[in-house]
């Protein structure tokens, strides 16, 4: 995808055919390779969901493309922007607890939650789409529908540009807002993890063709 007014240059390739040397996984369940060259993330508990963090922090404005397959098991599909500590500690080795718990991270991290698939587990229905900041899960943007609420392949583009938040799904955009600082400051940077959360236990969603490049003013 093409972010007018910038250049973009690429800073990560994955497609997870060989190993995982730039990810943390964090939560009860695992990451795997699948045999159709995609990465499945695996929870065992629907009481925790599980977060894969890019090792990297970014300091910059980006655009975060990758291919997601939801299934019937998956209960909130989210991405995890800007994330670091208030006292710069460091989140990806030693707070929160590894549980995948997302209160953990929404109570204790400055951060953005942007969520593109949640479905109840209790009655099944898709709901909203969502874009959260933290600490306190303050929404800042909310969109009437599920735009991922069948189980098949999307293609996700994020782009983070200053206190601007643009979320694509296949193309078709679902939220551009901007953190005018109704909640504190907006956050110009800090680490990217995809969340998952299942409405069952062994629930599962794979990821595939990660790219990020960095937004470079035109």
């Amino acid at each position: 995808m093409s972010i007018p007014g910038y250049e973009t240059k690429c800073l990560l390739t994955d497609n997870f055919d060989t190993d995982l040397e730039n990810w943390v996984f964090r939560g009860d369940g695992s990451a795997l390779f699948t045999g159709t060259g995609r990465l499945n993330l695996t929870g065992n508990s629907k009481k925790n969901g599980v977060v894969l963090w890019l090792k990297e922090k970014i300091h910059h404005d980006f655009l975060l493309e990758y291919e997601i397959n939801v299934n019937d098991s998956s209960g909130l599909c989210a991405v995890i922007l800007c994330a670091q500590s208030p006292d710069n500690t460091d989140i990806l080795n030693s707070s929160p607890p590894p549980s995948g718990n997302l209160m953990s991270y929404t109570k204790n991290t400055n951060s953005y939650l942007v969520d593109f698939h949640n479905m109840s587990r209790s009655t099944g229905i898709h709901g909203a789409s969502k874009v959260r900041k933290n600490p306190g899960y303050m929404l800042l943007s909310s969109v009437d529908r599920d735009p991922c609420s069948e189980s098949r392949p999307y293609y996700i583009d994020i782009a983070k540009i200053g206190n601007r938040i643009q979320l694509y799904v296949d193309g078709v955009r679902i939220h551009d807002i901007r953190d005018k600082g109704g909640f504190g400051p907006a956050y110009l940077n800090g680490y990217i993890g995809f969340w998952v959360h299942g409405k069952t236990n062994q629930y599962n969603a794979e990821i595939d063709n990660v790219r990020l490049f960095r937004l470079i003013p035109e």
